[in-house]
């Protein structure tokens, strides 16, 4: 039971943790990995009240993945990036999961199943920008060590969850008609790794410096 339940219990842990030993304002960055934190909470918390209810709650999971995607997107576009080049990919291909999502919505996977396809094409995006995210931080010259970096460790975060979540979420559909019963599993090693990230970002939130792009 306690997997089941990882994707509040682990953003929840980590959302107490950043709070009570935190002795430092935030940064802007802190505050974005803490929204995504606090969205989870919410709308994961939403969902398993309805599943234990016995009702419909891909709806829920359907807001999460776009909810998510503006909160990364803005990260990335906002106070990562700085190349004019990169920054114009992060707004087409933003532009184009917006469609996506929404066509897929209407006439592919509806509200009422779960969005696998926007949600794999969600977390291949965050992974391409968490690369050039790491491009940056490879050219960044300091005599700082790069564990100190809010940015090193948030991009981990980022591309460990993110990345590994891809390939639940293909196999998802795969899963759900050759062996049902083992979406339950997939779910849960999901989880896992959603608790791996936030352990991450908890590192970022509390480590000393952020790269001014």
């Amino acid at each position: 039971m306690l997997l089941v339940y990882l994707d509040v219990i682990g953003p929840l842990l980590t959302l107490l943790g950043c709070l009570l030993i935190k002795r430092i304002r935030f940064m802007e960055s802190d505050l974005v990995l803490l929204v995504f934190l606090i969205a989870q909470i919410l709308l994961n918390g939403l969902a398993n009240i309805l599943q234990y209810n016995q009702i419909n709650n891909h709806w829920v999971y359907l807001g999460n993945c776009f909810a998510t995607q503006i909160i990364f997107t803005y990260y990335f576009y906002e106070l990562v990036i700085s190349e004019r080049n990169v920054r114009h990919i992060i707004t087409t291909t933003s532009v184009c999961f917006l469609l996506f999502f929404c066509f897929n919505m209407i006439f592919i996977q509806s509200y009422k199943s779960f969005n696998s396809y926007s949600y794999s094409l969600g977390a291949f995006l965050l992974c391409i920008y968490s690369y050039f995210g790491f491009q940056n931080l490879m050219n960044y010259k300091s005599n700082d060590s790069i564990f100190d970096l809010k940015l090193f460790w948030s991009l981990s975060g980022i591309l460990i969850y993110f990345g590994s979540s891809l390939l639940i979420f293909l196999s998802y559909n795969y899963l759900t008609i050759v062996s049902y019963s083992n979406v339950g599993t997939l779910w849960r090693i999901h989880n896992v790794f959603l608790t791996i990230g936030c352990i991450l970002f908890f590192k970022s939130i509390n480590s000393r410096i952020w790269i001014q792009k």
